[in-house]
């Protein structure tokens, strides 16, 4: 027991290999967002009606820039193998994961829930970025145990399903005083795995790496991992456009005699039209990956111990991330560990994990990194639950 750095982040760490066949399987649900209200989120995922208060309490808990959200499903089946006399080890990860994440400005999320009434005759700038994907890797993996240095490379496929990625830079609104028109502009880029709206697998096809490098001594434990490292090409139906436009609305004209006929009154000045989407050929987009570390402390018999995880966000909108989590070791069977992070997509929070060890091999983690997201209606809001089962 307590072999396991960052097993209760829903990670996977080198330190939890074992000199025998093994299997794993991991699932995780994650949702977090480093300012959105928990009670307003809550609204919003039961689609309730928004009060003025609610929305209210959710604005000015906003930053002016960099509000985010993340949205994970995430499943893992892994499987190990000691190579016959010798120190190395062989594995297979398999993983499917469903990705979203946003930014966005306060003034987007003013605009989108409290309308332009407030900011006539103001220009309100906007900034906004979406991205959503579905994604299958497997990966083989060479590993090396030793008595203080362990060590491992993982590399292999990647299926893409489904790609959206949605971006307007530098946008904004303008109301005129005399309430006549309205003009809107920016640059925004759209690119588009599939317009179909298909998810097939190998849609797209790429390949992703994890490489790794730890030591341990008697009380303590070291490792440094760039984690899924790696870039995915979408070639059938991918479809992109960008535009640095201009555009200006002045009301809709309605000929009552001609029921048929509405005239919206939109000029448009644009580099590009919206229309002529385009394929977009051989489109590559690297995937979302970290570079983490992992401290481990033994104290007192080996009972008590504190990690402390780090984690460095590559082709993402989080922010840099550190966990804390001191854990006891109540006997043979049973560990408990709390949990204390910040950053990533989410603000400072809690969380609670416990580890069971049964007698014929079978080890079960359950546990959430996000309670007081969850617990808290004016905490930024967060639910996180993994659970994961091993065999060895």
């Amino acid at each position: 027991m307590g072999n396991a750095v960052s097993g209760y982040a829903q990670e996977w760490s080198p330190f939890t290999l074992q000199d025998k066949p093994g299997i794993r399987i991991g699932q995780n649900i994650n949702f977090q967002t480093n300012t959105l209200p928990a009670n307003f989120v809550k609204e919003v995922w039961q689609s309730n009606h928004l009060t003025h208060q609610i929305k209210t309490a959710a604005l000015n808990n906003l930053q002016t820039l960099d509000n985010l959200a993340k949205l994970e499903n995430k499943t893992t089946l892994q499987f190990t193998h000691p190579l016959k006399d010798s120190s190395f080890i062989f594995s297979t990860r398999i993983t499917n994961q469903q990705f979203g994440e946003m930014s966005f400005s306060k003034t987007t999320f003013q605009l989108a829930f409290f309308g332009n009434s407030t900011s006539i005759g103001q220009k309100v700038p906007l900034d906004f970025h979406y991205r959503d994907m579905a994604l299958q890797t497997m990966q083989l993996g060479l590993h090396y145990k030793g008595k203080k240095h362990i060590a491992g490379i993982e590399l292999g496929p990647v299926s893409g399903s489904y790609m959206f990625d949605f971006e307007l830079n530098d946008g904004y609104i303008y109301t005129q005083e005399d309430l006549s028109g309205i003009e809107a502009g920016g640059e925004a880029i759209a690119t588009w795995s599939d317009s179909t709206g298909k998810r097939d697998l190998w849609s797209g096809t790429g390949i992703s790496a994890a490489i790794y490098y730890g030591y341990k001594s008697k009380d303590h434990q070291f490792y440094i991992m760039l984690d899924d490292f790696g870039l995915i090409n979408f070639q059938n139906n991918d479809i992109s456009d960008q535009t640095d436009s201009t555009w200006n609305y002045s009301g809709v004209n309605y000929n009552i005699f001609e029921q048929d006929e509405v005239i919206f009154n939109i000029n448009q000045d644009s580099v590009q039209q919206w229309t002529n989407l385009k394929k977009a050929g051989n489109k590559r987009y690297m995937l979302p990956s970290a570079l983490r570390f992992g401290l481990k402390q033994q104290f007192e018999n080996r009972k008590f111990f504190l990690n402390i995880l780090g984690k460095y966000h590559l082709y993402s909108f989080a922010r840099p991330e550190l966990k804390i989590i001191p854990g006891w070791t109540l006997n043979q069977t049973w560990e408990i560990m709390a949990s204390m992070s910040h950053g990533g997509y989410s603000s400072l929070n809690a969380g609670l994990h416990i580890k069971s060890k049964f007698e014929n091999g079978w080890h079960l983690a359950i546990g959430s990194n996000n309670l007081a997201g969850m617990w808290f209606n004016n905490h930024p809001a967060a639910m996180d639950v993994y659970l994961t089962i091993c065999k060895y």
